[in-house]
């Protein structure tokens, strides 16, 4: 009876360990294969292709001419103020000053609800995304942008540094101030 026991004990601990060491195999594939499509995005190549800009909306929003067809833009992680919004006009100017009549490239990574193609735009080599943040001209979207820890970094030192829209008293985010306007 206790040899019966104790080999149903061990049979017991030999199914457990098989569930642990596939459970960890599995956690370990999910780690390298997510961290790879992580690197891999934040990594990637400019694309070749480039776009001419016919008009921005607003700080984070952008028409583009692809082959005679206007497509509609909204930049990755980041939200700009409204334009009705104190620092809405600046935040425009500045995007319209830095890509008016150039010719951008564009990595596309998604659709928004609205149809939207959600973007990160770069001027030669620099991501026009991150240099909005960086210089004050929008808030990095943690809501959209979770994980982009650059973005998070770049506000953080435009806050201490008080760089455009963080030089004002008390800005307002711009979901804050959609909320608060549908009051």
């Amino acid at each position: 009876v206790v040899a019966k026991k104790r080999k149903r004990k061990r049979k017991k601990n030999g199914i457990k360990k098989k569930y642990i060491v596939l459970l960890v195999g599995l956690v370990i594939f999910l780690i390298n294969f997510f961290g790879e499509k992580l690197e891999e995005y934040q990594n990637k190549k400019i694309p070749e292709k480039t776009y001419k800009v016919l008009y921005v909306s607003d700080g984070d929003t952008v028409v583009i001419d692809d082959n005679g067809e206007k497509r509609k833009l909204r930049l990755y992680g980041i939200d700009a103020p409204e334009k009705a919004q104190e620092y809405g006009l600046e935040s425009k100017e500045f995007l319209l000053n830095k890509i008016r009549n150039k010719n951008i490239s564009v990595s596309f990574l998604s659709k928004d609800r609205y149809g939207r193609d959600i973007s990160i735009i770069h001027l030669e080599n620099e991501n026009i995304n991150e240099l909005m943040v960086r210089e004050g001209y929008a808030w990095w979207y943690e809501e959209y942008a979770k994980d982009n820890l650059n973005y998070k970094e770049y506000q953080k030192k435009a806050k201490e540094e008080k760089k455009g829209l963080w030089s004002k008293q008390k800005p307002i985010a711009p979901w804050e101030y959609r909320k608060n306007k549908k009051k």
